[in-house]
């Protein structure tokens, strides 16, 4: 795979679908170890040990996968007819991947005409499997963004933070979805205390990684909430001082939504400023509020859509 290519699937690849099938050692621990590459957080990887006849009774019953990888010890005049069996069980826009023992230019073009997307030759390592298996997702279904989620109180003291770090824990412990929480209260921000962390860092720190492209000092910001779940370890900002301007902040959520598929974002004591600019990027607002709240009243409600509309056009609203 050429720099370029490289380049172009260094982002978070779309929900899908991967299967392999092979009964090689090597090549089903390489199709394992993607699923530790952060690009496939959306993308379920099953390894299977068997063939192409094994892949065929699979999908006599099942529905076929965004990507199919077999493995053959032998390509003769033989395989062609099962490869043809099997094509014919899997869905509209399977893409086939084949791993094969010889290097054969002759043999590739065979493939390629019969409608295989790809041809490897064995042994393949897992970095070489991940780029293929992501161009492939890429030219099937494009870059497609995660979400950012904000949240926002009603008013002071309605339990907006709290709301956030548990739907953030919801995220990643039920659904295993790897999930950022960012808080833009800075200095205000409450989030140390409730997950158990020291702040780190700052947002003109965070910010400044984030325009240098610099993914190693940014990661190093993060705070590990469990295996799915991390946080900007930021609240050592001045608390009387801006914090970053929205420029900076756009940026900087723009490079954590590359990695991570859902992103929620606490502005329930920030600027004006950044507030405005959180609520018109999000793909989903959700409002707090509580019992004693005069929100609550139908009105009251309504007045607060008019009011979020405004700033951000129409977006997915949720009042709790």
């Amino acid at each position: 795979m050429s720099e370029a290519d490289t380049h172009v699937t260094a982002t978070l690849l779309p929900q899908s679908k991967v299967a392999v099938f092979s009964k090689d050692k090597d090549t089903l621990e390489s199709a394992r170890s993607i699923s530790d590459d952060w690009r496939f957080a959306r993308v379920s990887v099953q390894v299977e040990e068997g063939d192409v006849h094994t892949a065929t009774q699979a999908y006599s019953e099942f529905k076929s996968p965004d990507v199919l990888i077999i493995q053959t010890d032998t390509i003769d005049a033989a395989f062609v007819p099962k490869l043809e069996a099997l094509a014919a069980h899997c869905d509209e826009g399977t893409e086939a991947i084949i791993i094969g023992p010889d290097n054969d230019v002759n043999l590739y073009r065979k493939l390629i005409d019969m409608g295989v997307r790809d041809y490897l030759v064995r042994p393949v390592a897992s970095e070489v499997m991940a780029e293929v298996i992501a161009k492939t997702l890429i030219d099937q279904h494009g870059v497609m963004g995660s979400r950012l989620v904000a949240f926002i109180g009603a008013k002071g003291g309605v339990g907006t933070s709290a709301v956030a770090r548990n739907v953030g824990m919801a995220l990643s412990n039920d659904l295993g979805q790897k999930t950022m929480l960012v808080d833009a209260s800075g200095g205000w921000s409450t989030h140390p205390v409730g997950l158990g962390f020291e702040p780190s860092t700052t947002y003109k720190e965070a910010a400044k990684a984030a325009d240098n492209h610099d993914e190693d000092s940014l990661a190093r910001m993060l705070f590990k909430v469990n295996e799915q779940f991390m946080t900007l370890a930021t609240g050592g900002d001045v608390m009387l001082e801006p914090i970053i301007k929205a420029p900076q902040m756009e940026t900087l959520l723009e490079m954590l939504m590359v990695k991570y598929p859902g992103v929620i974002a606490d502005v329930s004591a920030t600027s004006p400023e950044l507030r405005k600019l959180i609520l018109s990027r999000a793909n989903d607002i959700v409002l707090v509020s509580n019992a004693r709240c005069p929100v609550l009243d139908w009105r009251e409600v309504w007045l607060w859509r008019l009011r979020i509309f405004a700033a951000v056009r129409m977006k997915r609203f949720h009042c709790f």
